[in-house]
């Protein structure tokens, strides 16, 4: 009987070691819930904060992020990868010769005579060279079409796609050239 005892105050104090241990882990891991829900909660008021004034923005005319420069009759050629709309699929793989008119990180317009479709996903790639004749791959989605009813091209902006670091510093490489032939001639405009 005192084996039984002894065996059952052995039992009944596990128990309540057991029950402490979850006790105390569960305080602590309602303690640390709750530092993360603040954690988030500053966050998202920090995001606010920034974001509250978006809206309003000091130059109403420029939207874009990043530095473009207005480029002379350079010529490129333009292949429709995809319209992303079967009726238009003719059109696929359709290339084009074009002159670009600005380029910058984002993106570039490009006029041409052919007038197409501008519908969702409409898929480029765009090629021209740089001043050391280097060839320039890009890839792109036409995202704006503007015709100017005094003139016979289009022009059509292009938002370009993920571009790696490669084509990144080519862009960036090919604008500093332009830049600087510009500067040479005494033709940069002073924004």
């Amino acid at each position: 009987m005192i084996v039984y005892a002894a065996v059952a105050g052995f039992i009944a104090a596990e128990i309540i070691m057991t029950a402490i241990v979850y006790l105390i882990f569960r305080a602590h891991y309602q303690g640390v819930v709750e530092h993360e829900r603040k954690i988030i909660v500053g966050l998202k008021r920090q995001s606010a904060a920034v974001h509250r004034y978006d809206h309003l923005r000091v130059d109403k005319g420029e939207r874009r992020k990043h530095h473009r420069i207005l480029l002379d009759h350079e010529g490129c050629t333009v292949r429709i990868v995809d319209f992303g709309d079967r009726s238009l699929q003719a059109l696929n793989n359709k290339t084009i010769h074009a002159e670009l008119i600005d380029i910058s990180l984002g993106g570039l317009k490009f006029a041409c005579r052919l007038n197409f479709p501008i519908v969702e996903d409409v898929l480029i790639n765009i090629s021209f060279q740089a001043e050391d004749k280097t060839p320039i791959y890009l890839v792109g989605t036409v995202v704006r079409k503007e015709i100017k009813h005094e003139r016979r091209e289009i022009f059509y902006g292009v938002q370009f796609r993920s571009l790696t670091a490669r084509e990144e510093t080519a862009i960036q490489n090919f604008i500093n050239q332009k830049e600087l032939a510009k500067k040479k001639l005494g033709l940069m405009n002073p924004r």
